[in-house]
């Protein structure tokens, strides 16, 4: 049984609260990190060096890399001279982590071979593990100039150019690369990334698509790809390059596909998309922020709770994590902890004007107005267009009867409203719920307040109408988490509180019930508070 809908109130939307990420920035592709192994060398059977250097070879090549660092020791203690040894010792301590060491001994390489474009390259590998970019462009450089047509090093040039901001240089670099080496797909990828990093969809999609050819099984491509179609706006297209790249195992094709799902109102399949990224990347602290998003936006408010504490486990510094654990934490009413996260997260991102918004609500409806019309002033002072800060900030002011400075702010959001497309596309969804309602499709309604909720997720009207369907198919837990998040956006809306006593109720917490209840005739004393008869959708 649900209440009456609101429709007739002009809808008040907040800035995004535990929003999933926005994939629509193409990033590096790793850059090649493989070292290069040099065959094996029989010096003569008699040698006990070429004997450890054999078994040292045999054993890195089956992943033993102990054993292989010990055998190349044993190698070298007999011959120091044995340069291809000393190349496989540092190879072997690069994997191992040990990449100063490893930086030693191929100089100690170079100084014998210094023509050898093998080892220059591959301190070049060791000098980026090391996040010495320009050390490691100068080696891969000297690479290629021993060895003009070396494509990984070739790959790698160009890479570094681009993220030095030589875009005209990196282009040249790929385009001689691929010139020579048509058929490198791995090129192709990082070459329609540096493509795409400029706006140069047409051309990066071509090099996607080309790489793809050259190896179907090629997740990143297939990911790259998706991305790029996103960002031209083909959502469906975009769509099946992130499931191909997820169905081969790229668990960041599961977060691009999460995002993509959520923003498209389908709340289910993202959180089945984030939860196989978490499975996949159990410490990936971004894959456990997305899916605690889908899960809150779903009004499941323990899992998100559980979900922001792993994240800010993972990564203290974690600020978003913090401000969506505070929200949740008020959704559920635990107001002091809330503010406790809340500030958490101030601390971390003094000048976000989400979190001040956020501490201003949540200090608010503790009854501490004066702090909390201190914090929605910082937030719309550092978002001067931020009409859900205004309007909060409105609604506080009046409660303290400052009439007049809450007009002042009131007016502010009409302004604000009139001049925002979002507001626009968001009311259209929102209507074609109420009429999809007026006849009766349940499943047409929540998905468009469900898409008016993805354009502005704070729309309280949306949240408060979407609750009532959930409720009325029994979905309590989930429509609470709607009504609480309709609180948030309009802390005076009876209905919500009206609707939230009816599932607090159903839920079996009936002294959280009764206080709802009351809250929502001190705002409306003609709110009934009885047991509703069920009422037409408006």
């Amino acid at each position: 049984m649900v209440d009456q809908l609101n429709s007739g109130a002009m809808p008040v939307f907040a800035e995004p609260v535990g929003r999933v990420r926005q994939f629509c920035i193409l990033v590096f592709a790793a850059l090649t990190v493989a070292l290069v192994l040099p065959p094996r060398v029989a010096f003569g059977s008699d040698s006990e060096a070429v004997q450890h250097f054999n078994l040292g070879n045999k054993a890195f090549q089956t992943g033993d890399l102990t054993q292989a660092e010990g055998e190349y020791r044993a190698a070298l203690k007999i011959d120091s001279a044995m340069i291809d040894a000393r190349q496989n010792l540092a190879i072997t301590l690069a994997q191992e982590g040990h990449l100063e060491a490893a930086a030693e001994e191929l100089r100690i390489v170079l100084a014998a071979r210094p023509n050898s474009a093998e080892a220059h390259y591959n301190l070049g590998q060791v000098l980026l593990q090391q996040k010495n970019d320009k050390a490691a462009l100068a080696e891969l450089q000297k690479a290629v100039k021993l060895k003009p047509n070396y494509p990984e090093a070739m790959n790698n040039v160009a890479l570094l150019l681009e993220r030095a901001g030589d875009k005209e240089a990196a282009f040249g670099e790929f385009r001689s690369l691929l010139a020579a080496n048509p058929r490198y797909a791995e090129a192709r990828n990082n070459f329609g990334q540096a493509l795409a990093n400029e706006g140069k969809l047409d051309e990066a999609i071509a090099q996607f698509r080309a790489a793809i050819k050259l190896r179907p099984g090629f997740p990143q491509a297939h990911e790259n790809l998706g991305l790029a179609l996103l960002n031209k706006k083909d959502k469906e297209g975009a769509r099946s390059e992130f499931q191909k790249a997820a169905d081969l195992g790229s668990a960041d094709a599961y977060l691009s596909l999460g995002v993509l799902l959520g923003e498209n109102g389908e709340l289910d399949a993202a959180v089945r998309s984030h939860q196989e990224a978490v499975r996949l990347m159990p410490d990936d602290p971004m894959a456990h922020f997305l899916l605690g998003g889908g899960l809150q936006q779903k009004g499941d408010l323990d899992g998100a709770i559980s979900e922001y504490r792993r994240v800010l486990r993972l990564d203290p510094q974690f600020s978003s994590a913090d401000l969506n654990l505070g929200v949740a934490l008020r959704e559920k009413g635990d107001l002091s902890e809330a503010a406790s996260a809340l500030e958490a997260a101030g601390r971390i991102s003094p000048e976000n004007p989400e979190v001040h918004y956020q501490l201003g609500v949540t200090l608010g409806r503790s009854g501490d107005l004066p702090r909390a019309i201190d914090e929605m002033r910082r937030a719309v002072s550092l978002k001067p267009n931020y009409s859900q800060a205004f309007y909060g900030l409105g609604q506080t002011l009046r409660r303290m009867g400052k009439l007049e400075e809450a007009q002042e702010a009131f007016s502010r959001v009409e302004q604000l409203h009139r001049a925002d497309a979002e507001f626009a596309q968001a009311n259209t969804q929102y209507n074609l719920g109420l009429a999809a309602l007026a006849k009766g499709n349940l499943d047409a309604a929540q998905k468009a307040f469900e898409m008016a909720l993805a354009i502005k997720p704070d729309f309280a009207e949306a949240h408060t109408n979407l609750g009532a369907i959930l409720l009325d198919r029994g979905e309590t837990r989930n429509a609470i988490g709607q009504f609480r998040a309709a609180i948030d956006a309009n802390p005076d809306d009876a209905r919500a509180y009206y609707n939230l006593g009816l599932a607090l109720e159903k839920a079996g917490d009936s002294e959280a019930a009764h206080a709802a209840f009351q809250h929502a005739l001190k705002l409306d004393p003609q709110l009934k508070t009885s047991a509703p008869a069920r009422q037409k959708w408006k």
